[in-house]
């Protein structure tokens, strides 16, 4: 946000249910997808469990929210979640992710080259250690 307060990060697993044994760090908003992308329903889920939480959204003073000009942020339903709390939205024209979102390009994108790297190496490997009971461990990178 402008006044420097980052928000929890949004996890999104490509599959189409959380494990049930799963335990993820307090504060990370975790939800499935078959694709493993944000849609209509995770941007609802968003909306309404991290930016209706931020500091001062209990009193629902107007607020501005930069998105992109995805279709899930622009359908019916989250338009409408939009002006229920108050929030108006600047969407960020297409063509424009390099200069408008820098975090997009420079922190985002090879973040998730490297997890994708790392991943398929673990995959690969021939000697994943097991629990006793066989189970292929958690993977540690």
């Amino acid at each position: 946000m402008t006044d420097g307060t980052r928000f929890s990060p949004t996890i999104i697993f490509k599959r189409k249910t959380l494990p049930k044994k799963a335990k993820f760090p307090g504060g990370v908003l975790v939800c499935a997808h078959m694709n493993g992308w944000m849609d209509e329903c995770g941007a609802l889920n968003w909306l309404e469990n991290t930016w209706s939480q931020r500091k001062g959204a209990v009193f629902n003073k107007p607020s501005m929210l930069v998105w992109d000009l995805f279709k899930a942020h622009l359908t019916d339903e989250v338009l409408e979640k939009c002006h229920k709390i108050n929030v108006k939205l600047a969407i960020i024209p297409g063509g424009l992710k390099s200069t408008l979102q820098p975090l997009d390009v420079c922190i985002n994108k090879p973040f998730k080259d490297r997890l994708r790297s790392k991943w398929m190496e673990w995959m690969a490997a021939e000697d994943k250690a097991v629990t006793k009971g066989g189970n292929v461990k958690k993977w540690i990178w």
